[in-house]
Order: C-alpha cells, then structure tokens, then sequence
C-alpha cells in the first residue's frame, strides 16, 4: 500500500480524502445523528488528514514538519 502512495501521491491523497470524508458523512446520515456531531467535524478535517498521512508515508516527519510549519509560520504583521 505505502508503495502505491509513495507511485501516485496525488492520487492517493484524493482516494484517502473522500475514503475519511464520505464515510465519515455518509456514516452519520445513515445513523441519523445530528450534523454538528463529532464525526462531522472529523470529515471536514478529512483534507488535512489526508494530507498529514500522505505525507507521512512519503517524506516521512520532515515532510509533516514542513507541511505543518504554516500553521505556526505568519507571514502578515499582527495589525491583519
């Protein structure tokens, strides 16, 4: 499997986004529980995991610090 992602990472980040994404929504439709639950808001972050994985397998934790480091990174003064 890490040999496919590392082949097509692009792909795979694609493929693992809508698998965590729609299960996770297609999942709560199904149960019928209340959109603002918990499981909803783990799909909408369905991208960033997505990516965190992707990378993680690919580039290994330089990759993930890298892919991080803009959460914490600002590059506008605090007045924006």
């Amino acid at each position: 499997m890490t040999e496919i992602i590392k082949r097509s990472p692009v792909a795979s980040f694609f493929l693992i986004t809508f698998l965590i994404s729609w299960s996770l929504f297609i999942g709560v439709g199904i149960v019928g529980q209340d959109p603002d639950s918990p499981l909803v808001l783990l799909g909408v972050y369905g991208p960033t995991l997505s990516a965190v994985i992707v990378s993680g397998i690919v580039g290994k934790g330089a990759a993930i610090r890298k892919l991080l480091r803009g959460v914490i990174l600002w590059r506008v003064g605090i007045q924006w």
